[in-house]
This record gives structure tokens, C-alpha cells and sequence, in this order.
């Protein structure tokens, strides 16, 4: 596998500004839209499902969100935008398209896939999809700087404006993916081609991360959430011509398997089975006191939980901290102890975290979750000093502190 940057796309975070008509050197073009079979048709799209037969991908349609319909949107004068193709892919056939003078985000809003004398399949993005292999206006980097893809292979491929997946017998799934709005995870747009059938398998708002080759198909691994916080795993399986969506947040999500059982306080820790240790970063992702249903899923943006830093200092002989291979107990002889949990980033590129929760008898509480890297616990009378470094504005390391207060 190889890693194209450090940086994922989806921690931008990016305010959307109406910044007025600019200049376009785009030529214009007319959508060229053929016939289909037997008349003259409008072209097939997810409002206005095709007549014929349906693709090779068997796929659950609840996992099908609607995408934003545009209209035909105006300028101040009461003018239609022009519309203008922005570029195409010729395996299979496809023809992208914007609106000139248009500034809102995204790159194109509208696609048409050509299937010959079959017609083609059209769909529009009010939302947008952005380009893949060069940065997009108003992002910082480009899909392809962050997602994780096979090497050397040759049947995942990735375009200026989308990827391919290859799936055999000339059939294909074509990749699309929206702008990175800050209220949540950007799109994914999966569209199952042939040379007769295009159709539109999935939509979500799915942040992907890395594109995985298995032997009998595919696994998109990625993570859903909302506002800044994409950090529940997600994965889209496509094996045997079906494609299975499975999420943390799903009706039903994969087992959890027993990670660690502590006493003083009586928890429990779990990660979820499907993804284990071996295909996640960390060692666990749930947490709950143990005889009760108590459950709280992990706070951090990225990554999950793992085990202490073995390099955090601790205070020798301290009788009111409590260090466990998977988490470490602040004033731990009172009612409500601290734990103190170490996230650790998704592929260890993004920041390190520290979660603090407090816990008794009527459930577990999240404290806080920041992202440094604790280096050291200094104890007083009166509270705890957890001592780190952490990323400034600029990009470089500096000091850091956390205060708790001790209390019975």
C-alpha cells in the first residue's frame, strides 16, 4: 500500500463565500443528449429511474441519498449560468460539466454517462463533486493526497475529476466525490457501468480513506459523522457484484469483541470485531462499566484508543493513580475517578488525543478530549498537572497543560 501525503482531506474545515461572478476561459458547450431507444426520451437520472433493465450490482437502495436537484439557477440579472463541460473520461464514457461565472464550492454539478445506443444516465450535484488529482478551489489538498490506494494496481485507478474501480467483464464503478462541507463528511458517489446499464449504487456522506483489493472484490474503509467530528468507522464492501454498507451508527452494526476488564472502577473496554485491531490503529473503541449498558463510543475525530504511553512519567509510590495496560486512573480512591485515555490518530498521521472521563456508578462522562501528547503527571494536594506538547497555529510543537482538580 503506499500513502500519497500525511495531510486527509477530510479535517478541512471550509466556510462557503458568494464572492461574485468571476471570469471563465472554459469554452461553452450545449449537453449533448441522445435519444433513447424507441423516441426521444430525457435521459435517465436517480429522479427518473431508467426503463430498462437494472445494473449488475445487487445494492440496498436505502444507502441511495438523493442528491441536491439545481434547477436552473439564475444570476442577480435573472440570466441562466451557461453551462460548460469541464472535462470527460472515455472508459467508460463520461462527460462532466459546471456552470460558468458559478463561485459556490465544488468543481463540477453535473455528469452524464454515455452507454451508446443504450441512451445514458445524467445526474446533478447541487452540492458539487470535486477534482481528484489536483487541489479544488477553497480546499487545501487534493483526494488524492490523502486516500490510501492499492500500488501498482491496475484496476484502481484514479482521474482528474473521479476513480475507477475495476470489477471485471467490462464492468466498472465509477468514484465521485463531493465538497468537504464543514457540517459533515463530503459525498461518495458510487455508479455501477456497463456497456448497457448505469446506475447509481450509493450516496452518502462517507469521508473515505483508503481504497483496499481484496480477492473478492473491494473494501472502501472511511468514517461517517457530523460537524468536524468524522470519526465513526465505515466501510462500503464490494464483493460478488454486491455492495454491503456497514457503520458503527448502522442498524446493524458489526459485533463487539471484549478487549480488557479492569476493576477499581469495574469497566469494560471493546473494539468493534469486523474491524479489529489488525485493520484499525488502536485497541479499542467502546467503553462502558461493567454489569450495566452504559456505553460510550470514542470522542476523537480520528483513529481510536490504544494503550498508555509507556513513556508518560508518573509519580512514584502515588496512591491515588492507577496505571492499566489500556487506560490510567486519576484520583482513584474518590467515588468519581478520572480515566485518562490515549487516542491514537488514523494511520498515525493526524494528532494524538487524550480523553478524560469521569465515572460512577450511574454511567461514564466525557471530561474532555484534546489533541497533545502527554508526557508527564505531576501530583499536588489539591490537583493533577498532565504536562504535553501539542501542534501550534503555525505548525510546530509547544508546551501544553491540563488541570484536574482533586476532589472526594
Amino acid at each position: 500500500m503506499k500513502k500519497l501525503s500525511l495531510v486527509p482531506l477530510g479535517i478541512i474545515t471550509v466556510v462557503a463565500l458568494y464572492l461574485g461572478p468571476k471570469a471563465t476561459s472554459n469554452q461553452q458547450e450545449n449537453i449533448d443528449i441522445p435519444q433513447q431507444p424507441g423516441g426521444s426520451e430525457q435521459p435517465c437520472s436517480d429522479r427518473s429511474p431508467c426503463s430498462r433493465k437494472p445494473s449488475f450490482m445487487t445494492y440496498d437502495p436505502k444507502h441511495v441519498e438523493k442528491l441536491l436537484a439545481i434547477g436552473t439557477p439564475l444570476d442577480a440579472q435573472g440570466n441562466q449560468y451557461p453551462i460548460i463541460k469541464i472535462g470527460e473520461l472515455k472508459d467508460p464514457v463520461v462527460k462532466l460539466y459546471h456552470f460558468a461565472e458559478w463561485n459556490d464550492p465544488g468543481d463540477f454539478m453535473k455528469i452524464q454517462i454515455q452507454l451508446g445506443k443504450h441512451g445514458i444516465l445524467e445526474l446533478e450535484n447541487g452540492e458539487g463533486w470535486i477534482k481528484v488529482l489536483e487541489k479544488s478551489e477553497l480546499c487545501t489538498t487534493a483526494i488524492a493526497d490523502s486516500l490510501v490506494v492499492p500500488e501498482h494496481s491496475p484496476k484502481v485507478q484514479l482521474h482528474p475529476y473521479c476513480a475507477t474501480l475495476d470489477t471485471g467483464a467490462g464492468r466498472k464503478i465509477l468514484m465521485l466525490f463531493g465538497y468537504p462541507y464543514s457540517t459533515g463528511p463530503p459525498l461518495l458517489t458510487l455508479i455501477a457501468v456497463d456497456e448497457e446499464h448505469a446506475e447509481l449504487i450509493f450516496n452518502k456522506e462517507v469521508h473515505l480513506k483508503e481504497i483496499r483489493e481484496t480477492e473478492q472484490g473491494y473494501r472502501l474503509i472511511g468514517t461517517q459523522g457530523s460537524s468536524g467530528y468524522w470519526n465513526t468507522p465505515c466501510e462500503v464492501l464490494i464483493e460478488a457484484n454486491t455492495l454491503t454498507f456497514l457503520s458503527c451508527r448502522s442498524a446493524q452494526p458489526p459485533s463487539f469483541q471484549q478487549v480488557y476488564e479492569g476493576q477499581d472502577p469495574p469497566i469494560v473496554l471493546y473494539n468493534a470485531a469486523h474491524w479489529g485491531t489488525n485493520k484499525q490503529p488502536g485497541e479499542f473503541t467502546r467503553i462502558r462499566i461493567a454489569g450495566t449498558t452504559e456505553d460510550i463510543q470514542k470522542l476523537d475525530t480520528y483513529g481510536v484508543w490504544t494503550k498508555v504511553d509507556e513513556n508518560v512519567k508518573l509519580p512514584a509510590h502515588s496512591s491515588t493513580i492507577k496505571k492499566h495496560p489500556y487506560y490510567l486512573v486519576l484520583n482513584a480512591e474518590a467515588a468519581s475517578p478520572t480515566l485518562a485515555l490515549f487516542g491514537r490518530s488514523y494511520a498515525g498521521n493526524g494528532p494524538n488525543s487524550l480523553t478524560l472521563l469521569s465515572v460512577c456508578q450511574s454511567g461514564i462522562y466525557p471530561h474532555s478530549s484534546s489533541y497533545f501528547i502527554l508526557h508527564e503527571v505531576i501530583e499536588t494536594d489539591q490537583d493533577y498537572r498532565l504536562v504535553g506538547t501539542r501542534m501550534s497555529a503555525t505548525g510546530e510543537k509547544e508546551h501544553y497543560e491540563r488541570l484536574i482538580t482533586k476532589y472526594n
